[in-house]
């Protein structure tokens, strides 16, 4: 009897393992899905312009390709094409833009290389970039 007990016990502790948490390999998510998607934010430039975006990123083979679309508090709005990687585990980014296009009377919208975290919740993310005139980004899920 003892015998059938340890064993019955034990095949539950087997099978309650297998119903949990899946692996990316399982499930079919990359390890960058968590950048995947439509995010807002602000941005401020070492120049002292305020900015605002709106970044929609989606994958592309081993690549996240999106676009900024960009206002800034002088005027500017303008669209950049950019093309990166994420890291949902480390919750970090590195995004280099390829194209920009649009401007003001002052100044022109031009590519960038961005960089930073994720927050925790992976829903927030906050980074800089340098390109043009620096400065930094935080962003919003939307």
């Amino acid at each position: 009897m003892r015998r059938g007990v340890w064993i019955t016990g034990w095949i539950v502790v087997v099978l309650a393992g297998c119903g949990g948490a899946q692996t990316r390999a399982e499930t079919g998510a990359s390890a960058q899905a968590c950048a995947v998607g439509t995010w807002e934010g602000t941005g401020r430039d070492e120049g002292g312009t305020d900015w605002q975006f709106t970044l929609t990123l989606r994958e592309a083979g081993p690549d996240l390709v999106g676009a900024y679309h960009w206002v800034g508090s002088d005027g500017s709005v303008g669209d950049e094409q950019i093309r990166g990687h994420a890291d949902c585990g480390a919750r970090t980014f590195d995004w280099q833009g390829e194209s920009a296009g649009g401007g003001s009377e002052t100044m022109d919208v031009v590519t960038a290389h961005y960089t930073g975290t994720f927050g925790d919740d992976l829903a927030t993310f906050s980074g800089s970039w340098v390109g043009g005139t620096p400065g930094t980004l935080e962003g919003r899920r939307r």
